[in-house]
């Protein structure tokens, strides 16, 4: 539902609206059904369900120990004063804490009916809270409810998108001995920053949307589905780490290759095999990820051969070793490409890990 004022807003206040004219028809008190119905609202239905089974042990406990002090001091201030602590006390024992408010505002409510008609009135608050409560519920499970699914795997493809782009210029900034300039680093960073906590935000009420008469029959395979993109915005993150690291070497790279002592130090042939190798295995990489991202685009993917590069770059780093100068330059590009081969290495293994990680189809793509 795309309207200017929200859809939660909007929801919210079809809730209240509807818990208000429920109340008038059935005689009870509008403001106790509009407030529980206004503190019911949630974010996802599976909050919403959460929530419901949490505020209905809530408002067991608030109704009770209030009757029970009502009946037994009366309604009034101390009532209210001893019904207050031990909802608080009860709702952090059973871990309670997002609804002990409401159990506190059902208290107050009950605990200031009048003395004289005291059990009418608190059967009839209890009614207008569990009405709102079940209003809130209903219009939360029922009318346009959130969907953060693909909110999720547009936010990732899209990180993910910048994240290749990154590697590529970063690695190429590396081997032509240039950098990536601070002020887009800093600009890349914060893209990876938002992007990343848009799909993370996406990722966490997706998983918690879970309602059994949703869920009926797919659970497993819901089960698998969170497992999967679990592990893909613990890819994304890792992948995000392996470029900083990568700007960091290109920055060194670059200043050394400017100091005159050490202007055209290591431009050997045995260089040139290691550093085509090195673009090789980026290529490889970008072809794993680009199977990932059409197994979260589209739902499937047919995964290659597993691949390692550590064989072909071994060989030409130890050819190279054995024919350049042992000056601090060479041993910098040696430690450097050796760390930025298995950096490569780990996105080929955990990219092609994940194409073949259950569930092989995922359903309801974008």
């Amino acid at each position: 539902m795309k309207t200017f004022i929200g859809a939660r807003v909007f929801k919210t206040a079809i809730a209240v609206l509807v818990s208000i004219l429920l109340s008038e028809r059935l005689g009870l008190v509008p403001v106790f059904a509009s407030t529980s119905a206004y503190l019911s609202m949630k974010p996802s239905v599976g909050l919403a369900w959460n929530n419901v089974k949490e505020q209905l042990g809530m408002q067991l406990i608030a109704f009770t120990f209030s009757i029970l002090f009502g009946l037994v001091i009366g309604p009034g201030p101390i009532a209210v004063f001893i019904s207050v602590i031990v909802i608080f006390q009860i709702a952090i024992h059973f871990k309670w804490t997002n609804n002990m408010n409401m159990g506190v505002v059902s208290a107050l409510y009950i605990l200031s009916a009048p003395a004289t008609d005291f059990v009418h009135q608190v059967l009839l608050r209890i009614a207008g809270i569990s009405l709102g409560i079940c209003v809130g519920f209903v219009v939360n499970v029922f009318i346009d409810p959130p969907e953060y699914r693909s909110g999720m795997i547009s936010r990732g493809l899209d990180l993910e998108n910048l994240l290749m782009r990154s590697l590529q210029d970063a690695v190429h900034a590396y081997i032509n001995r240039t950098s990536i300039d601070p002020d887009q680093q800093a600009l890349r960073k914060t893209e990876f920053k938002k992007l990343y906590n848009e799909m993370n935000k996406n990722y966490n009420l997706y998983k918690n949307d879970r309602f059994p008469l949703f869920d009926l029959g797919n659970s497993e395979e819901t089960d698998l589905e969170i497992s999967f993109f679990h592990d893909y915005r613990d890819y994304l993150k890792g992948v995000t780490d392996r470029i900083q690291d990568v700007w960091s070497w290109s920055d060194g790279q670059k200043k050394r290759g400017e100091e005159e002592e050490y202007e055209g130090a290591g431009q050997s042939d045995e260089l040139e095999r290691v550093l085509t190798v090195l673009r090789d295995a980026l290529d490889i990489a970008i072809e794993k990820d680009g199977l990932l991202q059409d197994k979260v685009r589209i739902g499937t993917a047919v995964p290659t051969e597993p691949v390692s590069v550590w064989n072909k770059i071994d060989e030409a780093l130890q050819s190279w070793h054995l024919a350049a100068k042992d000056d601090r330059d060479t041993l910098h590009q040696l430690t450097e490409i050796s760390i930025i081969t298995q950096k490569i290495q780990w996105l080929i293994s955990a990219a092609d890990s994940l194409v073949r990680k259950p569930p092989e189809h995922l359903g309801n793509v974008i």
